[in-house]
């Protein structure tokens, strides 16, 4: 956060307070109300409070001299704290001592009508200064809740004008509240009782600010995420691995940075300088705020098990040496049940008893929707990820996609079609969610992250799908023996016409998702009718030319979703039947539905969808076609590679890859830069690591750290996702 952002919240309070005051203390002398004289000198002294708050911002811009050679930046630390003490002393102590006074010698509210209107401007302009610090506070707080920002903050202005301007909001409806009562029941002990509540309220809010300042005057560490960065930076050539890492605020917006850096034995003097600067402008470069940065060159003394490029992050004494790794640990997964889910696959997989309800997904990953449980540790694994980011997910995945998990897996389990769908690109997705969020619109979005949405599902049962763009000469002999089988359909003529213009795709998917919903039904049901005249017909075989398979995905389509125009789309695509261990990838672009099966599905994490079909919610037709790619695909489905026993699944993005591997009793590496995800899906298999042993019988999950050398052996089918990096 800017400090003209700062300097904008902290001067509208003080106009604001200093108005309200005048205000107040002109009620009181009318009223005589003791909770307006508590709240007429609370906002005397907030319009203090921000006067300190605007001297220390002076005074620690403040260039560095030989006496104070970090600079002044920590006093706007100081000032900070100096407010917590005058809300606490001339703020808090005051409205309760003038609370008891009144509670022992109450008297009378006079001409409330006075006090109301008062309170009720007052409540108007905290409002607006509430109102302006909430909004520029928002850039910094990101998504953090308001209670974690005001924990983290760096910055202690924003903080501060917020919870005065809070605590101010809640006094004026004490005080309001306190001369009601007082005027209805005529007794003015209420008002006194209000009065007490605000300063008890304006002591809790200088209690917490105290604890806030108080640890940042001590000296706080930058944000995981940002320490994560600097690491990350640190890594080049020259430099082995970061042995450990320090960093602590100097003011709002300026680090203190050291850290210790192994050098290859058989450096020279004039490389290791060469390195050190090299390493100091990357991180210069990826975090500004980084100032002072002091690197030490050092030989890898380190433990033989850690990777040369690992970043380790100490937070212990410097004279550490050894990390232990952290362990594998159990997931336990997360159950979505849409309504398309089978209620049985799921559960015999894994050995339950069905309940009858659908069991859709199951999800072993760090997607903030539903992250998995780590077994035993009374977290999740996206908490557990939070603790040590570069540890957990290995340095290079947090340097490529951030402190976050990049990829969600799960068991996808579908007894019914889901809706036929599109994702975005990266760009795509920046510029859609950019678009709407600018235009205020209250929803439904099309785009709920910045985020693309690459799919890949590997069947562990016979699984139909959906899947790309038939090429087109093929789709125009499938319409034509659709045409051919029964009543002519004109809507199929006009779809064969579309097909053969210019752009056939795109004109022919246009047409049909244009369509008016009468138009649209009528030839819904006449395809259906054509397609169950083929499958009745003695010719419709599954030899080369039969078109068995499709129609019959058309009709199932429409079952599932009567008079939806998506089995009628589903003309122009590929129809997929995958055996156990096959897969196909679902790239940006990508038309696609999965009909039938139980497979593993691994995805970008984003909730980027766009439906184009058999569906039920909205369906933005001119996204769709920016984004939808309109490339026949011959063949839909993903070939792995890599011998028989460990099949990897090689995608064109790096936020994952899928390997299946085999197991006959022979040992696997996990190593890797980035951490695992273990999912068994036949058989059982044990996880190795350090002096320990994990079990995984089907359907059991594990984390493996990025840090942590593992080893895999058993008999079965075990599923590892990681980064594609």
């Amino acid at each position: 956060m800017s400090d003209h952002s700062s300097s904008k919240a902290v001067l509208a309070a003080l106009a604001t307070n200093l108005s309200i005051a005048a205000i107040k203390f002109a009620a009181y002398a009318v009223t005589l109300s003791s909770s307006m004289l508590a709240e007429a000198v609370h906002s005397v002294v907030d319009s203090g409070n921000q006067v300190l708050l605007l001297v220390g911002a002076r005074r620690s811009r403040r260039v560095a001299t030989p006496e104070h050679p970090f600079g002044y930046g920590r006093d706007r630390y100081v000032y900070g704290f100096l407010v917590a003490l005058m809300l606490f002393s001339a703020g808090g102590l005051f409205a309760v001592f003038e609370g008891v006074e009144k509670l022992l010698h109450p008297h009378p509210i006079e001409r409330a009508p006075v006090a109301f209107a008062v309170l009720g401007i007052g409540i108007l302009l905290e409002s607006f200064s509430f109102r302006t610090a909430v909004r520029e506070s928002r850039a910094l707080k990101g998504d953090d809740s308001w209670p974690a920002f005001i924990r983290h903050a760096k910055v202690p202005d924003l903080p501060v004008v917020l919870l005065e301007d809070f605590a101010a909001l809640i006094g004026l409806g004490l005080a309001m509240i306190g001369v009601a009562i007082s005027v209805i029941t005529g007794n003015g002990i209420w008002d006194g009782v209000a009065t007490v509540c605000i300063g008890a309220l304006l002591i809790s809010v200088a209690v917490v600010l105290v604890i806030e300042t108080k640890s940042l005057l001590l000296g706080e560490a930058a944000a995981p995420e940002v320490v994560a960065t600097i690491a990350g930076a640190l890594r080049g050539h020259g430099v082995d691995r970061v042995i450990h890492l320090r960093t602590m605020h100097l003011g709002p917006e300026e680090l203190l940075v050291a850290a210790k850096l192994a050098m290859p034995a058989a450096t020279t003097l004039a490389e290791v300088a060469k390195a050190i600067d090299s390493a100091e402008l990357r991180v210069r470069t990826a975090v500004p705020a980084a100032r002072v940065i002091y690197l030490e060159p050092d030989l890898d003394r380190g433990p033989a098990a850690q990777p040369p490029l690992e970043p380790v992050l100490f937070d212990s004494t410097e004279t550490a040496s050894v990390v232990t790794a952290p362990p594998v640990v159990r997931l336990k997964g997360v159950t979505r049940a849409y309504l398309w889910g089978s209620p049985t696959a799921i559960p015999e997989l894994l050995g339950v008893e069905p309940t009858g309800e659908p069991v859709a997904e199951l999800w072993f990953g760090a997607h903030p929707d539903d992250p998995a449980e780590v077994v035993g540790a009374g977290k999740s694994l996206e908490e557990l990820i939070a603790t040590d980011p570069v540890r957990m997910l290995g340095a290079s995945s947090v340097e490529h996609f951030g402190v976050k998990l990049p990829y969600l897996l799960k068991l996808l389990a579908a007894s019914r079609a889901l809706s036929i769908q599109v994702h975005p690109t990266i760009a795509q997705a920046k510029r859609g969610f950019a678009a709407e969020r600018a235009a205020g619109a209250a929803g439904p979005h099309n785009y709920q992250d910045e985020n693309h949405k690459p799919e890949l599902l590997c069947a562990l049962t016979p699984f139909q799908a959906l899947c790309g763009f038939r090429p087109i000469e093929a789709t125009l002999q499938y319409l034509a023996a659709l045409d051919g089988a029964g009543a002519p359909v004109p809507g199929l003529r006009r779809l064969a016409d579309e097909l053969r213009s210019t752009d056939g795709l795109r004109a022919a998917f246009t047409w049909l998702l244009r369509l008016p919903k009468p138009e649209a039904e009528q030839l819904v049901a006449d395809v259906v009718a054509a397609c169950t005249e083929l499958l009745a017909a003695e010719h419709a075989t599954d030899s080369a030319g039969g078109w068995r398979r499709e129609a019959a995905a058309s009709v199932l389509a429409a079952s599932d979703y009567p008079g939806d125009i998506g089995a009628v789309v589903a003309l122009l695509l590929n129809v997929v039947e995958l055996q156990p261990g096959e897969a196909i990838f679902l790239a940006a672009g990508n038309v696609h539905a999965y009909l039938r099966g139980l497979g593993v599905e691994i995805m970008a994490n984003s909730d980027n969808v766009l439906r184009c079909g058999l569906t039920t919610k909205r369906i933005d037709v001119d996204e769709l076609l920016r984004i939808t790619d309109f490339t026949p695909l011959p063949d839909p489905r993903w070939a792995p590679i890599g011998r028989t026993s460990e099949r990897t699944f090689a995608v064109p993005v790096a936020d994952f890859a899928l390997t299946e591997l085999t197991l006959d009793g022979a040992v696997h590496e996990l190593a890797g830069p980035s951490s695992v995800i273990l999912l068994c899906t036949d058989g059982a298999a044990t996880v190795e690591f350090d002096d320990s042993q994990l079990a995984l019988a089907v359907g059991e999950a594990a984390f493996v750290p990025a840090v942590t050398p593992a080893k895999l052996r058993g008999k079965g089918t075990v599923f590892r996702a990681t980064t594609g990096l």
